[in-house]
């Protein structure tokens, strides 16, 4: 650990993990896992359990992480979105122009742009578990003939009231403060709602019950009633008790894929900061990460998307850049 001083996240609107502002990123090697954990109490990473106390930590190491969001400009032509004129007066992005500007004028180290296409168009690919496409064997579901299609419906109703049951079965109450304690007994009680549920849907699997649980009677009786609605709507239990589990921990995370206007919009606020910093101090490298495979960002978007933020690269440094494709 230790590549880089300095971390800036430009987040799309729809992405609600941090709050705008400047945080202190402490990052080390849990003893007790091995794990890497962050020992920042931002509530997405104690409600992922990436949370560790700093004292728990090894190989510590600390930077400033700037979190800024760009934002979706109307005026934006989804033909072209690359350099639309006159130039948008956005107070989102004039922020954005403004600190990094800032912060690279501060430094004489080389840096890098590191864009994930998800950020224009992002996928909870969670969610997609949830879908009757996934759910069901490919072959199957399109083998469905058109007098069936009422239990496709009932199925779809089901499975997206499912999700919604998830989400409440995982919530987690940010902390009143970030005090010590306050943030340990937080984590102590994450760590026994999440175990609990799932020692829950092994169980509710299994047709067992439990008792010693941390989580209220309503909770543990959303997990039977869940379990066993899957079970009644597709006819047979077709989805496993750690994957139901795995979809509740990633219920929190933004699912937005953009229509065509929002994500050029995106763009376009992109180009322009882009414009901005690039006319004081360009990148010595840029990675662009598709998420596609993984599905993070809708496979319909990822081609188009990437076409477009290469151009606008490139547009920006005169055509004299070497790209490599790695997929």
């Amino acid at each position: 650990m230790g590549h880089v001083d300095c971390v800036v996240w430009l987040k799309p609107p729809w992405s609600l993990q941090a709050r705008d502002g400047q945080y202190s990123l402490v990052v080390g090697r849990e003893q007790k896992s091995g794990y890497v954990r962050v020992a920042t109490p931002l509530v997405y990473f104690i409600s992922g359990q990436l949370f560790a106390p700093s004292d728990a930590l090894t190989n510590i190491r600390t930077v400033p992480l700037h979190v800024l969001t760009l934002p979706v400009l109307e005026e934006s032509s989804p033909t072209d979105p690359s350099f639309p004129l006159p130039p948008p007066s956005h107070p989102l992005l004039a922020t954005a122009e403004s600190e990094l500007n800032r912060l690279l004028s501060s430094q004489s180290q080389p840096w890098i742009l590191d864009v994930d296409l998800d950020f224009f168009s992002t996928a909870n690919p969670f969610r997609d578990d949830f879908s009757p496409v996934r759910t069901f064997p490919y072959n199957t579901f399109f083998s469905f003939a058109a007098a069936q299609l009422s239990l496709l419906e009932r199925l779809f109703v089901a499975i997206q009231e499912e999700y919604s049951f998830l989400e409440k079965l995982y919530r987690y109450d940010e902390p009143l403060d970030d005090s010590i304690k306050i943030v340990g007994e937080s984590v102590r009680r994450r760590e026994e709602q999440v175990d609990s549920l799932k020692r829950l849907w092994m169980a509710a699997n299994e047709g067992a019950e439990l008792t010693e649980v941390h989580l209220t009677l309503t909770d543990r009786k959303m997990v039977f009633d869940l379990r066993r609605k899957i079970g009644t709507v597709c006819g047979a239990s077709l989805m496993k008790a750690e994957d139901i589990h795995e979809a509740g921990m990633m219920s929190d995370l933004p699912h937005h894929p953009a229509s065509e206007p929002e994500w050029a919009g995106l763009m376009s606020a992109t180009s322009h900061l882009l414009r901005a910093v690039f006319s004081t101090s360009r990148p010595s490298l840029v990675t662009i990460a598709r998420s596609s495979d993984d599905g993070y960002t809708p496979p319909g978007h990822v081609d188009q998307l990437q076409d477009k933020l290469v151009g606008v690269i490139n547009r920006l440094c005169n055509g004299q850049i070497h790209v490599q494709r790695h997929y």
